[in-house]
């Protein structure tokens, strides 16, 4: 069954958040496995006429390329995702990976040579050619961190007084 809660998220986000207009291209990633969110996000944006192209990372993934990584890979790494956000005219990015300190271990000079080769470049182009909005969304991980079950920390998260209390802090 599908939570309202949801479908009305998205559809904030992209009509309010990007303003995604008829014919944009839209780059929805994904930092763990939302599915029902990014299914509406998907939904939503053909529903206004957008082009919703999707990205899925895994830091479980990410750390084993980076701990065996060179700068040679790194940058063309970067070079191909260069060309995909060119062409992008929106982003969404929804942070709820389940382990926020996936990376350690990775060694800091492999850090410093990814932040230099990637994440640098690709970040810089695309909050600052796009209409951009990062989104952390409820999961087990930061249910945890709250000392909350999930449903519980979904509910404080989806509530408008919660929301209020966020925008006071920024």
């Amino acid at each position: 069954m599908k939570d309202p809660r949801v479908e009305q998220l998205a559809k904030n986000l992209i009509e309010y958040s990007v303003r995604l207009q008829p014919g944009e291209k839209l780059l929805i990633e994904l930092e763990g496995l939302e599915i029902p969110l990014a299914k509406e996000l998907i939904r939503q944006a053909y529903a206004v006429g957008g082009i919703p192209f999707l990205l899925i990372n895994n830091h479980e993934l990410l750390r084993e390329l980076l701990m065996g990584c060179n700068e040679e890979q790194l940058i063309a790494m970067a070079t191909y995702d260069l060309t995909r956000v060119k062409e992008m005219q929106a982003y969404i990015l929804i942070r709820a990976g389940e382990n926020m300190n996936e990376l350690s271990g990775v060694s800091p000079e492999k850090m410093a040579l990814y932040r230099k080769h990637y994440s640098q470049k690709i970040i810089g182009r695309r909050y600052n050619r796009t209409k951009w909005c990062i989104l952390r969304y409820p999961n087990h991980a930061m249910a945890q961190q709250a000392n909350m079950s999930t449903e519980d920390f979904e509910d404080f998260y989806f509530n408008p007084e919660f929301r209020k209390y966020c925008a006071l802090k920024t």
